[in-house]
Parts: C-alpha cells; structure tokens; sequence
C-alpha cells in the first residue's frame, strides 16, 4: 500500500469512526474532550495496531485483534466521551463492549 493508498485509508476510517461516535451520542452530549480528539485517537491506535501486525506477521485472527483493540482503546474512548458503564443512555453499544 503506497502513501496515497495509506492516507486515504486513513481518512475513510476517520469517516466512519466520527459517524459512529456521533450516532452514538446522546443529542445533548457534552463529552469532556472534543469527539474530534477521540476520533483521532482511536483511528492512530487502530492504525497503529494494524501496522504492527503487518509489520510482524501476527498469527492472530481479525477477531482476536479486535479485542485486542477493543480492550486497549475502549477505557481511553469511554473516557473522552464521558461515557460510563452504569448509564445505558451514553454507554457505548454491546458490540463495543469488552468482555
């Protein structure tokens, strides 16, 4: 993958993470860091992550890398989001859940 390649993989996962996050929000939500900010930092740590694994040939399967990135990312968006895991209003959604 070139560095345009790259770039514009980057820029689509940081569409689709931004979508999310903000079909996720409650309307009135006043999260304590910029959902931009969380935006960009989950999109580095997902591409960090991934990279990673090229770079080492991980034997890892796609679903165990996701709870890999889902356990080391989750606290860091549930903090910047304000959410909290007794609210079910701005709890994130089960499939975001680490177990």
């Amino acid at each position: 993958m070139g560095t345009l390649g790259l770039g514009q993989w980057h820029t689509r996962c940081t569409d689709l993470v931004r979508d999310e996050l903000v079909a996720l929000a409650p309307p009135d939500a006043a999260p304590p860091i910029p959902l931009e900010m969380v935006v960009q930092y989950t999109v580095s740590a997902f591409m960090g992550l991934l990279m990673w694994c090229v770079d080492h040939e991980t034997p890892d399967t796609p679903a165990q890398m996701d709870a890999i990135f889902q356990r080391l990312t989750l606290p860091g968006v549930r903090a910047g989001l304000g959410w909290t895991t007794s609210s079910s209003e701005t709890a994130p959604p089960e499939h975001w859940r680490d177990g």
